[in-house]
């Protein structure tokens, strides 16, 4: 049996969400600050602005908004995989529904 890891969201109709590692940081750190980096090109900074339009961020952790208005928790590869082990190796393992874990 495995460890829990313990991925514990206190937000109602959560779920979790992955993104692209390469650019997680840059739209974290946009929202925190809402300052854009001045090593960026003037198309890189529209494009980060844009990539950043459906997240929000709560408590140091970033969430997308989807387009039922729910929020999803991003998570890094890492942590990704790590829930998804939990989830099919865990207490709670298998699957419950076609679509979802």
């Amino acid at each position: 049996m495995i460890k829990p890891i313990g991925v514990f969201d206190q937000t109602i109709d959560a779920s979790l969400f992955y993104i692209r590692p390469e650019w997680l940081n840059d739209v974290k750190e946009f929202m925190k600050t809402r300052q854009l980096e001045g090593t960026l090109s003037m198309h890189q900074k529209q494009r980060l602005v844009k990539r950043a339009e459906p997240f929000t961020l709560k408590n140091d952790e970033l969430y997308r908004i989807g387009q039922d208005n729910k929020l999803g928790r991003c998570l890094t590869t890492t942590k990704a995989q790590m829930v998804m082990k939990e989830l099919h190796e865990g207490p709670s393992r298998g699957h419950f529904a076609i679509e979802k874990t």
